[in-house]
């Protein structure tokens, strides 16, 4: 099965200057990027947001995504996003599970 089907899990999330409904967006955004990400070779990805669908709208225009991916197995991968813009900053851990 594709990574883009794994299981999204989110394990741990630390945030600076962000509220929980920008938080809500910029979690459902790190799970997608993970599991596109995932599908690929790379180890590492940075993304302007500014390029998201409907980002001005969804708030998180002016956000960028350092995503990496800190480990590898048979049916897991882990991933460390930083989004920043200014002095907002949120740090999410997750993975994804072949479940």
């Amino acid at each position: 099965m594709s990574k883009l089907h794994w299981k999204r899990i989110i394990d741990d999330i630390q945030s600076q200057g962000i509220q929980e409904t920008l938080q809500e967006e910029l979690l459902d955004t790190f799970e997608r990027m993970m599991a596109r990400t995932a599908t690929t070779l790379a180890n590492k990805a940075w993304i302007d947001l500014a390029d998201a669908n409907n980002a001005e709208a969804r708030g998180i225009a002016g956000f960028k995504l350092t995503l990496t991916r800190t480990c590898r197995e048979k049916d897991r991968d882990v991933w460390t996003g930083i989004f920043e813009n200014g002095n907002q900053r949120m740090e999410v851990i997750g993975s994804l599970e072949n479940r």
